[in-house]
């Protein structure tokens, strides 16, 4: 008996002694992707090298750092953070790759709770620098047997199968990159089923739930105090190349392209991504000169032929990035990314000729137009398809043309060609178009340079909805301010911008405003209101965000609201604007190059 009691005793102090030193324990670790990682193979496709997972404790986490080959303490950043760490405890080792020697290293995680204790992770990163991703470049999820052996995971928790791979937790930009930082000029086709969209994803600042691909990625970059900052890890994701993005917050779900230099393009095919089916995505870059790029994209249910034609296309640029990799990205989306294919572009395609526009007056016309790359600048016109008036030409290779015909008759009808020969020495051409010079000026539209003390009564009509409006006029300029803090939008409640309006008859016109203003804090904005009779509005302003400046254009009317145009430009809002009515069509242009329309 005496020997069982002291069996018991013993047992009782082994089952015990677990629960007195989990008491004393610091933070404990999940690194999601393993312990001993590897980068540069097969591969480099950014910047930096992305060590993710969670730390945790019942006491709370109060701070983390880390260090790099037994270098200073560094902070981190701990989730959530609204941004790229969703839940709490999620961090980013961020480290800009430059800082790797070959081979081993080794980051030292320390972390500290509420009650003071600590604890340390060690992630072995080796690091094989010099290596260029190949080309061209498949995943078949099939045969993977690690998720990094194909990918870098830049941002999320992700698992795959034979099917794909998909984000495990749905947040702010889940990521995976793949490709290169080096390339420039190739072409990615996946395809892509969503699943379900996270209704967190309408809050701010994740704007709406989003999808889709970027090309030219060379990492995040550092925005310092912009948007609250700094950010550990860092937040910039502009500057790049060019996305295809399919958003649920534009109309209930819309497709587009666009780019950070001014390039936008909206799917005209209006392909929406149903849950639970499979979309096919190839989207594609072809660099025109270093900093000037013309991407194209398409979009198609699986089990539909391929489209034989781009949905999408256009330059970016020049500031376009010259190279870059590829980016997945589920931005508060469950989806699954499938097989992968990547082709390199080696042959030359004619440029495309695209975003002709005509201002006709009574005895003229600008024609402007872009090519995708850069070439010479020919126009052929007549009152017949022989063009016997004879030919316009620029020699000098451009990307944004423009050319002027003179001596044009009142109210005639004119055929007309555009065509030229680009970089590569391939010829291109529009075929025959086709415009008509304006009668005489029936609109009434009397212009005004603002140069008189007052504003002309027999001309303008201030328009002071809420009756908070600051005028005046300098002799220069007309100046129109409001107060901040104060809603004056123009949207489908109504007409709340205070405005100067004069009547026109209902006739073809040619506006044209020029501001000295910029737009630079969140949600200033100012431009062009055209009211129709019967209640309709044509809205066209330019409005910052507080960190860019966008060019917007939407047609209101009654309880609905269409959005025309919605793209960001390189420029401060001072860019002059132009509006021109033929019938029941508006064409709205801005020169944000002098001299350029577009």
């Amino acid at each position: 008996m005496h020997i069982s009691r002291k069996l018991t005793s013993a047992l009782l102090l082994l089952l015990l002694t677990p629960v007195v030193i989990a008491q004393g324990q610091g933070p404990a670790f999940d690194i999601w992707y393993g312990d001993q990682q590897s980068f540069g193979v097969p591969g480099k496709p950014q910047r930096w090298v992305n060590i993710l997972g969670n730390v945790s404790d019942p006491d709370g986490v109060v701070s983390l750092t880390y260090s790099l080959n037994g270098g200073p303490q560094q902070t981190l950043g701990f989730g959530p953070d609204t941004r790229r760490l969703q839940r709490p405890g999620d961090f980013n080792v961020n480290i800009d790759a430059a800082l790797l020697q070959a081979g081993a290293n080794y980051i030292d995680l320390l972390a500290t709770d509420g009650a003071g204790d600590t604890s340390t992770h060690t992630v072995v990163v080796n690091w094989t620098p010099g290596v260029v991703w190949p080309e061209p470049y498949t995943i078949d999820w099939s045969t993977v047997a690690n998720l990094t052996d194909v990918v870098q995971v830049v941002d999320g928790k992700w698992t795959f199968d034979a099917s794909g791979a998909r984000p495990v937790e749905l947040g702010y930009d889940r990521i995976l990159a793949v490709g290169d930082i080096s390339w420039d000029t190739y072409e990615v086709t996946v395809p892509v089923t969503v699943w379900s969209i996270d209704p967190n994803g309408f809050q701010y600042p994740s704007i709406a739930p989003g999808l889709g691909i970027i090309l030219r990625w060379q990492g995040h970059f550092d925005w310092g105090t912009q948007l609250g900052g700094p950010w550990q890890p860092i937040i910039g994701w502009e500057p790049y190349g060019a996305n295809v993005w399919f958003d649920w917050g534009q109309n209930g779900g819309e497709l587009d392209m666009s780019g950070d230099q001014g390039l936008y393009a909206p799917d005209p095919t209006g392909v929406f991504l149903d849950p639970g089916v499979t979309y096919w995505f190839k989207f594609r870059v072809e660099a025109i000169t270093p900093d000037t790029s013309f991407y194209s994209a398409k979009v198609w249910q699986d089990g539909a032929a391929e489209p034989n034609d781009w949905q999408m296309s256009g330059v970016d640029g020049p500031g376009d990035l010259e190279s870059g990799s590829i980016l997945l990205v589920a931005h508060h989306v469950d989806a699954t990314f499938g097989n992968l294919t990547i082709t390199p572009l080696a042959n030359p395609n004619p440029a495309t000729i695209s975003d002709v526009v005509v201002i006709a007056t009574q005895d003229s016309a600008d024609i402007t137009w872009t090519t995708s790359k850069p070439a010479t600048s020919v126009v052929n016109y007549g009152q017949t398809l022989a063009y016997e008036l004879g030919t316009v030409s620029d020699p000098n290779l451009v990307l944004a043309h423009h050319v002027t015909l003179t001596n044009l008759s009142v109210n005639t009808s004119y055929q007309f060609e555009i065509a030229g020969v680009d970089a590569d020495g391939l010829p291109i051409s529009t075929g025959p178009l086709s415009f008509v010079t304006n009668g005489p000026d029936a609109s009434g539209i009397v212009s005004d340079d603002f140069s008189a003390p007052t504003l002309d009564p027999n001309v303008w009509t201030l328009v002071d909805p809420l009756g908070d409006v600051a005028v005046s006029l300098t002799g220069l300029q007309l100046s129109l301010s409001v107060p901040g803090g104060v809603d004056h939008d123009i949207w489908t409640g109504g007409v709340f911008a205070p405005r100067v309006v004069q009547s026109v008859a209902n006739a073809d016109f040619d506006l044209e405003v020029k501001f000295d203003s910029v737009v630079s804090q969140k949600y200033q904005a100012q431009g062009i209101v055209v009211e129709e009779a019967g209640g309709g509005v044509l809205r066209i302003e330019y409005f910052s965000d507080g960190v860019d400046t966008f060019a917007f254009a939407a047609w209101i009317n009654g309880g609905s609201a269409d959005t025309l145009l919605f793209q960001a430009i390189n420029g401060d809002g001072r860019q002059p604007l132009r509006v021109s009515r033929f019938g029941d069509a508006f064409t709205i242009q801005a020169e944000l190059q002098p001299g350029v329309w577009t």
